[in-house]
């Protein structure tokens, strides 16, 4: 149910997301694809400084094209 929610904040509520595609989930871990239109250190900002209903995002790590994360 977490995960849906978490799709759903990405793609309504984070700036410049255009799209979300799960790739997988196994043992509380999810691989999501997202599009976006902006920088990925601008999504890693905007997923960090905001509390969206309930869920937190905390950056675990980042590489150019890669965000980890942990949601709280």
């Amino acid at each position: 149910m977490q995960l849906k929610r978490v799709k759903e904040i990405l793609k309504s509520e984070v700036r410049g997301v255009k799209e979300v595609y799960q790739r997988s989930f196994q043992a509380r871990v999810a691989k999501l694809d997202v599009e976006i239109q902006s920088s990925m250190e601008m999504l890693a900002d905007e997923l960090a400084s905001k509390q969206f209903q309930g869920i937190t995002f905390e950056i675990t790590g980042m590489t150019e094209n890669r965000i980890d994360i942990t949601i709280r």
